[in-house]
């Protein structure tokens, strides 16, 4: 145990901040967004520093996010999309960076339209009291015939 000619024992303590380059975790196979509504293409990054930009690819080539009316590309590196349609599909992969650069490029996500199977959805409140729900009842009508075996 340390000591010096005081008797005291001399004590410290520090925080330690570990910096890494931008990594993508936990990129999922495969990105669900909703046909013909807004949608939101993440890159999951962990970094440290934070992640300063964020390159993305379409297909095996570079995206360029303007050339897509109503995309734009988010703060945090995220795609936003205004309206998806079958002009969105593709395999998509991201490379984050931060100020000491970069762990690589994630693994490949391919996007997939959602069918709104819905036309109309409504829900009813039912409830014992005035101030108080007990149940929600909700319809889908939907938008193409459904047949039941």
């Amino acid at each position: 145990s340390p000591s010096n000619s005081l008797g005291i024992s001399p004590s410290a303590s520090a925080y330690l901040t570990v910096q890494y380059p931008a990594r993508v975790i936990n990129m999922p196979p495969v990105i669900y967004v909703p046909r013909k509504l807004p949608g939101i293409i993440r890159c999951p990054v962990d970094a440290n520093p934070p992640v300063t930009s964020v390159k993305w690819e379409k297909d095996g080539y570079p995206l360029r996010v303007e050339k897509y009316p109503g995309w734009s590309l988010m703060p945090d590196g995220s795609i936003r999309v205004a309206e998806a349609t079958e002009d969105s599909l593709g395999t998509y992969t991201c490379v984050p960076y931060n100020a000491l650069g970069t762990m690589g490029m994630s693994p490949p996500a391919t996007l997939v339209l959602k069918v709104d199977l819905c036309s109309d959805f409504t829900c009813t409140v039912f409830s014992r009291f005035h101030t108080q729900f007990s149940r929600l009842n909700c319809v889908c009508l939907p938008r193409i015939p459904l047949t039941l075996t």
